[in-house]
């Protein structure tokens, strides 16, 4: 039931795809569903961003894939799997790459890669390259943030989580 207009701009998006196996028919058949919501932070200076919410027992490889099909369809400059929490730990301002447990940069967006290699899992794939922190996907090691963060040059920002 519509709840009167949004009170922010942006579409809310459902994703569904079919598990497999072999159903009688569609209406039998199991999908794995997602909502997200994208839109816009300000509009004076437009800022893509996607929110999911993915069940807490969802495995790494999963929300690699996530992540990844993401990234092959909407080509971005950056993109990351981040809590709310680690996103305000690292004292994030735009229009700086946010550091998530996962996070992908687009190659040429930063030309400081190989100072990150020396510090985090690092690998080319996609135009660009996927970087993962120690720790859990709910549990980023925020140090390991902090430090990805001073290899792109950008301010050292609150260190509160």
């Amino acid at each position: 039931m519509n709840q009167g207009p949004m009170q922010a701009p942006g579409q809310h998006i459902e994703l569904a795809r079919e598990t497999g196996g072999s159903a009688a028919s569609p209406e039998d058949a199991e999908y794995l569903t997602y909502t997200v919501r994208a839109g816009f932070e300000h509009p004076l200076q437009p800022s893509n961003h996607l929110v999911m919410q993915i069940e807490d027992d969802t495995d790494e490889s999963t929300l690699l894939r996530y992540l990844g099909a993401l990234v092959v369809a909407w080509q971005p400059d950056h993109l990351a799997l981040v809590t709310r929490a680690a996103q305000r730990g690292q004292g994030h301002k735009p229009p700086q790459a946010v550091i998530g447990f996962y996070t992908y940069l687009r190659s040429g967006f930063t030309p400081e890669i190989a100072k990150i290699d020396a510090i985090a899992d690092v690998s080319a794939a996609d135009g660009g390259h996927y970087i993962r922190v120690a720790g859990a996907p709910d549990t980023p090691d925020i140090e390991q943030i902090h430090e990805i963060r001073a290899a792109l040059n950008y301010p050292a920002g609150s260190r509160a989580s």
